[in-house]
């Protein structure tokens, strides 16, 4: 049996089986209806039966099923729409849905921490970057404490956050400055649990009471990979990242620097020797030649500097500069990151 013979064969089935369940009312006779109906002087129009033709195979059968399928087509398409309308009318104003003013006024700004106050009321000092970043629906937040990265869930409201499932990397955070462990303690004894906040002349203030008081401005980042960024510059190093995920961050034990000149040639020192190579930059690559130095002799911990600082700037490296600095990457060693100046 063909398919259009399968299609009539299920009408036909369907056509008895509705017809035996609703028996036939009474025949109508047409022309006795218009024989016998009185006269009305012509403002009645005449009733016309409407004869059609027998069903023959082919065609016809395929017509009956395309219009079948083309009816279920247009419900499926109907209800898609009036699902769509029903989405689109319960979406805020302000973006996603669940998108309220108050999380309007968070995401998509990326904050740089600037002030620190115990409960107390002192004033700390900022020893490292640290940053705060809400996702754009306001379901989740990232950021660092000015070593390691964390990330969790949060409820924004008018005036209070609430905080919870904080995680974090774990990164030895080796040989920061005097300051630095005050620091990371009172932005985790903030970030945790419900917080209170407020935003003014793009400036955030998140407070916990009986922990302190974060204060963060909002920031515009500029990151490029331009070639001509890397030139006439001296960048001076500030961070040593050993290691990937579970690493370590540290200050240099002793001041280095680099820097680039038209032709590509590197030049600088590594906290112990000077040194040379030839360059080949590219948009966030850098190929970088044998490296030569002078031979001073170095002991301890400027010693391991330099031989991590060689180990990274050796063969094919990624770079990039974000907010004025300059990131140096070696996979499987680490990074090196300069400042400006």
């Amino acid at each position: 049996m063909s398919a259009d013979e399968h299609a009539d064969e299920l009408l036909r089935r369907a056509g008895e089986q509705w017809r035996s369940q609703h028996p036939a009312p009474a025949a109508v006779d047409f022309a006795t209806i218009t024989a016998t109906a009185p006269a009305s002087g012509g403002n009645e129009p005449p009733v016309v039966p409407i004869t059609h033709p027998a069903p023959t195979r082919g065609w016809p059968s395929r017509r009956r099923t395309q219009v079948w399928v083309a009816s279920v087509v247009a419900i499926a398409a109907a209800i898609v729409a009036t699902l769509l309308v029903v989405r689109l009318g319960g979406t805020s104003k302000h973006g996603g849905p669940g998108t309220t003013p108050a999380t309007a006024a968070l995401s998509g700004t990326d904050w740089t921490l600037t002030g620190l106050r115990k409960a107390d009321g002192t004033s700390l000092a900022v020893i490292s970057p640290a940053s705060l970043t809400f996702a754009g629906d306001g379901a989740s937040i990232a950021g660092t404490d000015g070593c390691n990265h964390f990330g969790g869930t949060v409820t924004i409201r008018a005036g209070d956050i609430a905080i919870g499932n904080i995680a974090s990397t774990a990164m030895g955070c080796v040989d920061r400055p005097a300051g630095f462990a005050d620091e990371v303690a009172l932005i985790d004894a903030v970030l945790n649990a419900s917080v209170q906040w407020s935003v003014t002349g793009g400036q955030l203030t998140i407070t916990r009471a009986g922990a302190g008081t974060l204060v963060y401005q909002a920031v515009t980042h500029t990151t490029t990979t331009d070639p001509k960024s890397l030139t006439g510059v001296t960048w001076r190093l500030v961070t040593i990242e050993q290691g990937g995920v579970g690493g370590t961050a540290s200050t240099p034990a002793a001041p280095a620097s680099i820097h680039f000149d038209n032709s590509g040639k590197l030049t600088g020192d590594d906290g112990c020797n000077a040194i040379t190579a030839s360059t080949v930059p590219g948009r966030g690559t850098l190929e970088i030649g044998l490296l030569g130095q002078t031979y001073k002799l170095c002991s301890g911990a400027r010693n391991d500097q330099e031989t991590f600082v060689q180990s990274v700037l050796h063969g094919n490296v990624r770079w990039s500069i974000s907010d004025g600095r300059l990131t140096i990457t070696k996979l499987t060693v680490g990074s090196l990151v300069f400042a400006a100046g």
